[in-house]
């Protein structure tokens, strides 16, 4: 509590923390005691840090002599017994130079032996240069079959791989690039470049002729329709039969009394057949008029090609 009574003695005793005396008076009651820090040896209060005899193993070294050690899936397998195997031809065989030494014989591994005719060969020969594709002189014969060939080098440890129908077998001879003369100009002559400009021309004219054709058979076949008259002709599907036809008697008596008071009547606007119609001439006119250009301008660059010739012709005349 942060107020508290403290008009009696026992109130004072309650309230006051004395831990700090009491804990000063059993410092002194120790000293007293035993002594203090200053009157007691070294050896009493110091003590020298031992040191290990042997160094610590570290996790290096515990994990190469894991290595050496028989893994636990291998020790099931250990023979543990004292008692030895009853049959002696059981036992493992040991070669008679482990029997004399005493030690344990261990059969070393054997290494493949290197034969002289093999790995003293020297390339002598330029493989580049060879015109028989691999196939060596003993096998070059009439008399063995293909397929022979290629199962006898698979074995000898040289394969020769059998190449498809499609692929050329044996050297392809490409005749050597005739270079001009260094003084030759790369320009062409005005008769090639004459025929390769109608050529692209003529090529031109087609590819037009083609879109047009398919214009006229394929895009104009189908005709489009706009979404308000789409909406329209399906209204006009979905109530055909729910909207009964009036008489027409009864609509041209209605007509002619009320004609008299009736707005004057407006022009008829075009169908959409109508206006189809008008759209396609315009276009075939439109196509027309471009095809009639396109000839005009034509003969303009042919007229143009033609001036050396029609010079030489003047000249030749004169």
């Amino acid at each position: 509590k942060k107020h508290v009574s403290r008009k009696l003695k026992s109130s004072w005793r309650k309230h006051i923390d004395t831990s700090e005396i009491d804990t000063f008076l059993e410092q002194q009651r120790q000293d007293e005691r035993i002594g203090q820090t200053a009157d007691q040896p070294d050896s009493e209060l110091f003590s020298e840090e031992r040191k290990p005899g042997k160094p610590k193993t570290t996790l290096r070294e515990l994990r190469q002599k894991q290595f050496s050690e028989t893994p636990k899936s291998l020790l099931p397998l250990k023979n543990t017994s004292k008692v030895r195997d009853p049959i002696v031809k059981r036992n493992v065989k040991q070669s008679i130079p482990a029997k004399q030494g005493g030690g344990i014989f261990r059969p070393q591994r054997k290494r493949p032996l290197c034969r002289k005719n093999v790995c003293d060969l020297t390339m002598q020969e330029d493989m580049w240069n060879d015109e028989s594709g691999g196939v060596p002189k003993s096998l070059q014969s009439e008399w063995i079959d293909k397929e022979q060939v290629l199962h006898t080098l698979r074995h000898s440890g040289k394969p020769l791989v059998k190449q498809p129908g499609k692929i050329v077998t044996g050297k392809e001879k490409a005749a050597a690039s005739n270079l001009p003369h260094q003084g030759t100009s790369y320009n062409p002559a005005i008769d090639d470049y004459l025929e390769l400009k109608n050529q692209a021309v003529e090529e031109e004219r087609s590819i037009r002729k083609r879109q047009a054709h398919f214009d006229r058979v394929v895009t104009n076949m189908f005709a489009k329709e706009d979404p308000a008259e789409r909406r329209v002709r399906q209204f006009k599907e979905l109530t055909e039969g729910l909207i009964e036809a009036q008489d027409r008697d009864s609509d041209a008596e209605q007509d002619e009394g009320t004609g008299a008071n009736s707005e004057p009547v407006k022009a008829k606007r075009k169908t959409t057949k109508a206006h189809k119609s008008l759209a396609k001439r315009r276009k075939e006119f439109q196509e027309a008029q471009e095809r009639h250009q396109l000839k005009v301008e034509l003969k303009k660059i042919m007229e143009i090609n033609r001036l050396t010739e029609i010079g030489n012709e003047v000249q030749n005349a004169e």
